[in-house]
This record gives C-alpha cells, structure tokens and sequence, in this order.
C-alpha cells in the first residue's frame, strides 16, 4: 500500500514517513487502533522535533509556537500531527489529535479527539488549543472525518476524503462566513507525523 495512502487496517501504521515530527511523550497504542486501554501516563507540552519541513535557519514556526501550548490528553497513547496549506499558500494549518483512551474504537476507527489548530490567514495566527474550540468528527473508518473551529463568526472545517482503502486522501478546507458564499479549497498535505512512531495521521507529503 502507497506510503500517502490512509491505512486503517489492524496494524501499526502510519501514513507513511512524513517530514514533520510532533515530540510528544505520549505512549503507544495497541494494534487495531481504537482509543486504547487506558494505560499509560500523562504527557509534556507538544513541541515540533528535528523532522520540520522547513529549512533550518528559517527562524520561529508559529504553528509550532501554538502548538507547543496544547495540553495533552491524559493516558492518550499517541498523538498526531498533521499540517496542510492551500493552494496560494494563504493559509496554513496544523493539528494534534489523539485516540481517546475512553472510548473504544474498531479494527478500521479511530476515536480521535482534536487537541489543538494553528490557523494561519494571510500571516494572522489563530491559536486554538480550548477543548471546546474544536469539533472534532469521527466517521467510519476515519475516510470521512472533519475537524471544525470558528473565528470571527466564521466557520472552518478540515476534511479528508478517502474513498476506499490503499486509495489517496484528498484534502479540503471548507470557509463558511455567517453572511456570504461557503468556499471550499483543496489543501495540500505538508507532512504529519505521530510520537510514538508508526501510528495513524492525517497529511503524509510523500
């Protein structure tokens, strides 16, 4: 199966190798990822590892800045990082989720749970990292799943569309103001990365 391609058998899989490192001291889940068993213990603050996509001297990442304030969900066993940009490179995006370690998942769902969005909107940062902030929606087999967050009045959703297994994701962003035309623009995956290693997420660039 393609490295790009949403894997969601029953293995430990990710996405493929992706250059962007999310370092969280989260611990592993169990193969034929649901939210895990619970077990496990709290993690640190999340910060971006060695693995960004940027070059090296390309000064302070502000997703990463946002990030590196979300609060880890309690005996998660992993989190995920996955960052997407539009096609004009207006805005960029970057979130955690996490498999909730209450809820129980299937061979091919994974209960995620948002912890935290960076939205960029042409160099304006917002940092979402309140629980209730984030809209979090889990489908089946996750080929459907959104993420939702509103700024200003204005409604913006992240969705993956996957039609089948070993198929490409494709990517969107859908802009619902409160008083004008929803747009919908297809987002380009920048990279994602889970810690621990070998785990599910969203965005992988290769």
């Amino acid at each position: 199966m393609p490295a790009s391609a949403l894997s969601l058998a029953c293995t430990r899989l990710t996405l493929g190798a992706a250059p962007l490192s999310l370092a969280l001291a989260a611990l592993t889940l169990a193969a034929c990822g649901g939210g895990g068993d619970g077990s496990g213990s709290d993690a640190g603050s999340f910060e971006l590892g060695a693995r960004d996509t940027g070059a090296a001297d390309a000064g302070p990442d502000p997703l990463a800045a946002c990030l590196a304030g979300v609060t880890p969900l309690p005996n998660a066993a992993y989190a995920s990082t996955n960052r997407f940009e539009s096609a004009d490179g207006t805005i960029t995006l970057a979130f955690v989720i996490q498999p909730d370690p209450d809820s129980l998942g299937t061979s091919g769902t994974a209960v995620f749970v948002a912890r935290g969005m960076a939205l960029s909107i042409s160099g304006t940062l917002h940092c979402l990292t309140t629980p209730a902030e984030l809209d979090y929606q889990v489908t089946h087999h996750n080929f459907d799943d959104t993420l939702s967050v509103t700024v200003a009045d204005t409604v913006y959703t992240w969705k993956v569309d996957l039609e089948d297994y070993g198929a490409v994701p494709a990517y969107t962003l859908t802009i619902a103001p409160p008083d004008t035309q929803t747009t919908v623009l297809p987002l380009t995956a920048l990279g994602c990365s889970t810690e621990p290693t070998t785990h599910r997420c969203f965005g992988a660039s290769s």
